[in-house]
C-alpha cells in the first residue's frame, strides 16, 4: 500500500469513525470491548491502550481534550472484555489489539 492510499484509509476510518463503545469476538473467542472517539478528520487515528490494573475509561478525558479520532480498548483481563481463565502473555495481548486494528481497517495509526 502506497503512502497517500494509507493516509486516505485513515482519514476514511476518522470520517466513519462515531464515538461509543462497541464489542467484537477476537481470536480465541475472546469478547473485547472498545470506545471510539470522533475528532479532527485531518488528524491521523490513535490507538490506545491502557496500563496493567487499568482500563480504557482511564483514557477517555485524553481522547476528549486532544479531539483526535481514535480507539481505546479494554485487552481480555480487564475492563469490560472477557477475562480467559489460563495465562494470557504480551505477544497474545499484541495480536488481539493487531486483530482489532484488521477489523476496523486501520493500517497506520498513532499508537499510545
Amino acid at each position: 500500500m502506497s503512502f497517500v492510499s494509507a493516509m486516505q484509509n485513515e482519514r476514511t476510518f476518522a470520517r466513519a469513525l462515531r464515538a461509543g463503545e462497541r464489542d467484537t469476538i477476537l481470536g480465541g473467542g475472546e469478547f473485547v470491548r472498545f470506545r471510539c472517539f470522533e475528532g479532527d478528520e485531518g488528524l491521523r487515528p490513535v490507538v490506545a491502550i491502557h496500563g496493567l490494573g487499568s482500563d480504557s475509561g482511564d483514557l477517555v478525558e485524553l481522547f476528549e481534550r486532544a479531539g483526535v479520532p481514535g480507539v481505546a480498548l479494554d485487552l481480555p483481563g480487564f475492563g469490560a472484555s472477557s477475562k480467559p481463565d489460563r495465562p494470557y502473555p504480551v505477544a497474545t495481548a499484541a495480536a488481539r489489539v493487531l486483530e482489532l486494528l484488521d477489523q476496523l481497517e486501520l493500517e497506520r495509526p498513532l499508537w499510545l
